[in-house]
C-alpha cells in the first residue's frame, strides 16, 4: 500500500531566550505555550505564537508542571519551586530542602507534587493545597525521572541513572517500599497501565527494564538499541502490546531506531530507523514526531502502520537535551523548541 508523506512548513520563528530550553508545555487554561530559557521563561499565545510575556526566575529551570485545573505553573528554579499563573506572574517560592531540583511529578489525584533532587538523592513532597513541602524521602543516586504523571497507580517509581535502580514509593504514606536493581544508567522510566508494568531506559545498558506494579519485582530486561532514552507503552494508542522504545545512537554508531517491544513476550519484534542521533520525540496519539539533533529532520511516522507519513525540514537544530523539545498548540501548529534562542512552529503545507 503507498503512502501519500505530508510535508509541514516552519510558518514563523519567535525569539525565547537564551538556550538551554529546558521544556516546553502547553496549557489549554488560557491557551499559551511556555518555553524555559536559561534564566526564565516565554509565555506564547498558541494560536498565533506571539510573546505574551517574558518572565526572569532569577535562576536556572529545570522543568515545568503546567496545571490547567489549577491555573497554575510550577518550575523548579536552583533550590526552589516558583509557582506562578499561568499568564506568568509569580506567586510564591517555596524552598526545597534536598537541594537544587530537577524534575517534577504532579499527582493531583493526591493533591501532590513531587520534587525530585538529582544531586541530594532525594524526592521533596509538595502538598499542592498549602504549598508547604510536608515530606522528603530517600531514593538511589542521580534520580532521574518518576512515574506515573497525574493519574495514579498507587506507587511513585523514580528511575535513580547514578545508582542504576528504581526507587518505589507508596503514595498512601509516602515510604519507600522497594528500591529494584534496574540496568545502567536508567534516564527515563514510563508505565504500561494495560500490562501492570513500569519499564525503565537503561540509558547506558542497551535496555528497557520490565517491573510489576503489582508485583514489586523486575519481570524482564530486553535489549533494545544503542542508549534508549525515551520509551511509551502504546497499547492504549494502537491495539497492540507494544512499547516503543526511541534510542539515540552513539559517536560510533548514531544511527538511530525505534525498538517495538511485544509486551507479552518481552522481546523486540521490530525496528524503525530515524535519522542519526534523534533528540527527542512527540506521541500525540497514534501519530508520533521524531527531531535530529544535528540534521534538522523531523519525521511522522503513523504507529497503528509504523510507516512514515510525514517530513519537515527545520531551519535550526532541536534543543538536544530538553526534556521535551515539542508540544502542540490549540489549532494544531507544532511548537519547537531550538538551541538556539527561538521556537520555531510549524504546521501543514498547504
Amino acid at each position: 500500500m503507498s503512502v501519500t508523506i505530508r510535508r509541514l512548513v516552519e510558518r514563523a520563528r519567535v525569539p525565547v531566550g537564551a538556550p538551554p530550553h529546558a521544556h516546553i508545555g502547553y496549557a489549554a487554561n488560557g491557551d499559551v505555550v511556555w518555553v524555559l530559557n536559561s534564566g526564565g521563561l516565554s509565555v506564547l499565545d498558541a494560536a498565533s505564537g506571539s510573546s505574551k510575556a517574558e518572565v526572569s526566575l532569577g535562576g536556572r529551570p529545570t522543568h515545568l508542571i503546567l496545571d490547567d485545573d489549577g491555573g497554575r505553573g510550577y518550575v523548579p528554579v536552583d533550590d526552589q519551586l516558583v509557582i506562578l499563573d499561568l499568564a506568568g506572574r509569580e506567586l510564591e517560592r517555596v524552598r526545597l530542602p534536598s537541594g537544587p531540583a530537577s524534575v517534577l511529578v504532579p499527582m493531583p489525584p493526591t493533591n501532590r507534587m513531587y520534587v525530585l533532587s538529582r544531586a541530594g538523592c532525594a524526592v521533596d513532597v509538595l502538598d499542592t493545597r498549602t504549598d508547604q513541602v510536608v515530606e522528603s524521602i530517600p531514593t538511589g543516586r542521580g534520580s532521574a525521572w518518576g512515574q506515573p504523571h497525574e493519574k495514579s497507580c498507587g506507587k511513585l517509581y523514580i528511575a535513580n541513572a547514578d545508582s542504576d535502580d528504581v526507587t518505589v514509593i507508596d503514595e498512601s504514606n509516602d515510604t519507600v517500599i522497594a528500591t529494584l536493581a534496574v540496568g545502567r544508567r536508567p534516564h527515563r522510566n514510563g508505565i504500561f497501565r494495560e500490562r501492570d508494568l513500569v519499564y525503565s531506559a537503561d540509558y547506558d545498558g542497551g535496555t528497557v527494564t520490565g517491573i510489576s506494579i503489582s508485583g514489586d519485582r523486575v519481570v524482564a530486561t530486553v535489549p533494545v538499541g544503542e542508549h534508549p532514552f525515551r520509551l511509551v507503552g502504546a497499547e492504549k494508542k494502537i491495539g497492540r502490546p507494544e512499547l516503543w522504545v526511541l534510542n539515540r545512537g552513539s559517536e560510533a554508531k548514531p544511527e538511530g531506531i525505534i525498538s517495538i517491544v511485544d509486551a507479552v513476550e518481552q522481546r523486540v519484534t521490530s525496528t524503525i530507523e530515524v535519522m542519526d542521533q534523534p533528540s527527542n520525540w512527540l506521541f500525540k496519539g497514534a501519530t508520533l514526531h521524531v527531531v535530529g539533533a544535528r540534521n534538522r529532520e523531523l519525521l511522522v511516522i503513523d504507529a497503528q502502520s509504523t510507516s512514515v507519513v510525514g517530513t519537515a525540514r527545520l531551519g535550526d537544530d532541536p534543543d538536544p537535551a530538553s526534556h521535551s523539545n515539542m508540544v502542540f498548540s490549540s489549532v494544531g501548529h507544532l511548537f519547537i523548541a531550538n538551541d538556539a534562542d527561538s521556537v520555531s512552529i510549524f504546521a501543514p503545507e498547504l
